[in-house]
């Protein structure tokens, strides 16, 4: 296996230590789900690591709001519009992601039980949507694959993992990443 590494600053170095965590536990050839991709740099990172996978990156690009965060909503919504430009530039190069754009709730819907082997959820932070999201794609993971996600560090995000889980994540990573084995 080829372990990916990043070059420069930390930003993304947790996630790809993550990744390369999932690569040496479960494989290559995988069916991945992204919540919250927003200019798609964990997309490209997903897709070097995971060549001979099936992603599918999910976020609705709307406006939104968070009770841990705050916004001004009319420059969120100008901000989101060009995240989504930038990353349908880059989707054209990465031949395995698929874009869903919709919410997280309503593409898990459309997905069959026990079919998916890695989530990565990054989507709204607000302990409700983060709790929805586990709810709704804990049931897609396949026995002995992995569900995970971003910011364990915020207070909201910690909440509703260790709500939903009721225990510590198997793993945590620099970034904030953590991960459980379902």
């Amino acid at each position: 296996m080829t372990v990916y590494t990043m070059r420069g600053g930390n930003l993304k170095v947790g996630f790809v230590d993550l990744c390369n965590y999932v690569h040496s536990k479960i494989g290559d050839s995988l069916s991945i789900i992204e919540i919250g991709v927003y200019t798609g740099e964990v997309t490209e990172i997903l897709s070097n690591i995971f060549p001979n996978s099936k992603i599918f990156s999910i976020d609705i690009w709307e406006k939104y709001i968070e009770s841990c965060s705050t916004y001004d909503l009319e420059k969120q919504a100008v901000e989101l519009k060009e995240a989504e430009i930038i990353f349908d530039e880059k989707l054209k190069f990465l031949k395995n992601v698929t874009k869903c754009k919709m919410s997280s709730v309503e593409y898990s819907k459309l997905v069959e039980n026990h079919t998916i082997d890695f989530c990565y959820i990054d989507g709204n932070h607000q302990t409700s949507s983060v709790m929805e999201d586990i709810q709704h794609w804990l049931p897609k993971i396949k026995a002995g694959k992995i569900i995970s996600g971003h910011d364990y560090h915020w207070p909201s995000v910690r909440k509703a993992v260790d709500i939903v889980f009721q225990k510590s994540p198997e793993k945590t990573f620099i970034d904030g990443s953590w991960l459980y084995t379902v």
